[in-house]
């Protein structure tokens, strides 16, 4: 096994800066930071916020490579689609993972990136374990269901014993709340989850991430947010105030990753401690 190479530039909203990877890093090659985006429960919109990450971490200027175990393959659609659509994703590579390939070997073939992104199914599976073991952070996204904590916690579990057996720290980890609707952010439902996760202690993110209807045009392989900015802001055709009008959700689309990528980059630097 090779050690991940020093010094990814990992930038946030305000400021460029350098870590060093983990230096007892178990990444099968050479790669930046790692971050795996799971939750056992499926339908938290983990593969929309791995393609939103994705492109705000390669705009920020690092090498990003998603690396899709989810047999529904919904980065990959997202990522090929957007490509055949003309999108370029400069700086975004991605490499689909099937049940039946050799993980392992399929890891060691990966190019290095500085930041390498794992989309990992919704269910239990010996995949998901052997993905973890591969990371730096987790990243757990849940949502107005009670079930998608007690599914963090059995991540949670995961990664304890991953700790036991690799003889290391439990890597770091955190839930956030995504894909809510901002009329469900104060339902009874979202309550009980958020209950669940604060009695176990449960580490969350500080920002949620709400249903914007940009996110599923991004989702649904229109390239990214920052395409969706060049289409309205180089339009000769719309007028200052159409521009305006046009650029606003836009810009809050955006906004809602950067404060995400700023908590991202929290996360994976406690991986260096």
């Amino acid at each position: 096994m090779h050690q991940a190479r020093s010094s990814p530039p990992i930038c946030n909203r305000t400021e460029a800066d350098h870590v060093n990877a983990r230096p007892d890093t178990n990444h099968d090659n050479a790669a930046g930071l790692t971050l795996a985006i799971t939750n056992l429960k499926g339908g938290v919109g983990k593969s929309v916020l791995t393609s939103l990450i994705a492109a705000e971490f390669a705009q920020q200027g690092a090498t990003v490579h998603v690396v899709d175990c989810d047999e529904q393959q919904s980065t990959t659609r997202w990522h090929t689609v957007s490509r055949q659509r003309g999108y370029r994703l400069k700086g975004i590579g991605l490499t689909a993972i099937s049940a039946a390939n050799d993980f392992h070997a399929a890891v060691a073939a990966l190019p290095a990136s500085d930041i390498r992104l794992f989309d990992v199914g919704g269910f239990f599976h010996d995949r998901a374990v052997e993905v973890y073991k591969q990371c730096d952070a987790v990243l757990i996204p849940v949502i107005n269901e009670a079930t998608s904590a007690t599914q963090a916690m059995a991540i949670r579990s995961i990664l304890e014993t991953n700790a036991k057996e690799m003889q290391r720290p439990v890597i770091p980890y955190k839930a956030i709340f995504n894909n809510l609707h901002p009329f469900n952010v104060n339902s009874p439902a979202v309550a009980e989850t958020a209950k669940i996760l604060v009695n176990a202690k449960f580490p969350l993110a500080k920002p949620i991430i709400k249903t914007r209807d940009y996110y599923a045009r991004v989702a649904a392989g229109w390239g990214t947010l920052y395409d969706w900015r060049a289409q309205f802001e180089n339009n000769p055709k719309l007028t200052p105030s159409l521009r305006r009008k046009a650029l606003e959700p836009v810009y809050g689309a955006i906004e809602g990753v950067k404060i995400l990528n700023n908590e991202i980059v929290q996360l994976l630097r406690e991986a260096q401690t």
